[in-house]
């Protein structure tokens, strides 16, 4: 795969084939992340998707300051997140 920035760059044009490169790429290892956080299979799926919606539709003003899968990463960990506290589900964070 391309280099980070090259892959933004490509997607802050519009090149919805390198943002559906670069899905297809992370989406196991970030639904994995998610599920340490979410349970259920579904609401996960429906985490990423927003994250993902999200990136693509600010994708012209996306300012990555780590790598794209570090980036990645935490927008999920910050949407699970999100979606525990509007749930009222209590949660604890590991930092392993």
């Amino acid at each position: 795969m391309a280099s980070d920035n090259k892959i933004i760059e490509l997607i802050k044009q519009g090149d919805i084939a390198a943002f559906n490169t670069l899905f297809k790429s992370v989406y196991l290892q970030l639904y994995i992340h998610c599920r340490k956080f979410i349970p259920d299979p579904e609401d996960a799926k429906d985490i990423l998707q927003n994250v993902f919606l999200r990136f693509w539709e600010k994708r012209e003003n996306i300012d990555i300051h780590t790598s794209l899968n570090a980036y990645l990463y935490r927008a999920i960990q910050n949407e699970c997140l999100n979606y525990l506290r509007s749930t009222g589900t209590p949660y604890l964070i590991s930092h392993n």
